[in-house]
């Protein structure tokens, strides 16, 4: 009698829907034990595992990961002095140039002192705004949701060598800004 995973899922004891996936897990580790040699499970196993980390890696990206610190990347533009709340940022590196995200909420000073600091200027409003970046942006990502909202770009690149553009609607405080090389 050969041994059937689906058969092992609906046999089992797993009434609860949240043990469903452990016995679904467990049953096919051990049909795989069952056909093949220790060393092929193991392999077998070992490529499920990283597509399976892939997999998760890739989704967790797009629901706001790696922006877990978003405060100590928004500090390094805006000083301790200045109230920042509800900052997210993420990072694309692509093979030609690297997009930074940036999201959060301040002041009107520190929107000034940001824009002094990185030589920005009033350019428009969000219509001149890049609102494509190179890949799907995170979730927190809506500047377009801001009909009110103020650009500030420079002319030329800032004191880093980068591009910046920032856009900031003073009615609710948030900021959105864009560095990038290229």
């Amino acid at each position: 009698m050969s041994y059937n995973p689906v058969q092992y899922f609906a046999n089992s004891h797993a009434t609860e829907p949240k043990d469903r996936p452990k016995v679904a897990v467990a049953g096919i580790v051990q049909w795989i034990d069952s056909k093949c040699s220790r060393c092929t499970s193991l392999l077998l196993a070992g490529l499920v595992g990283l597509v399976v980390i892939y997999m998760v890696q890739d989704y967790s990206r797009y629901y706001d990961w790696p922006s877990f610190n978003g405060a100590a990347h928004v500090r390094e533009y805006v000083p301790a002095s200045y109230p920042v709340a509800n900052a997210h940022y993420y990072q694309y590196d692509n093979i030609v140039d690297t997009w930074e995200l940036y999201r959060f909420n301040t002041s009107p000073e520190a929107v000034a002192k940001l824009a002094e600091n990185l030589r920005l200027s009033s350019q428009g409003t969000v219509s001149n705004f890049a609102l494509i970046v190179s890949r799907p942006p995170p979730n927190w990502w809506h500047p377009e949701q801001l009909a009110s909202a103020e650009l500030f770009a420079a002319l030329e690149r800032g004191p880093d060598g980068m591009n910046y553009e920032l856009l900031y609607a003073a009615d609710t405080g948030t900021v959105y800004m864009i560095r990038f090389d290229g």
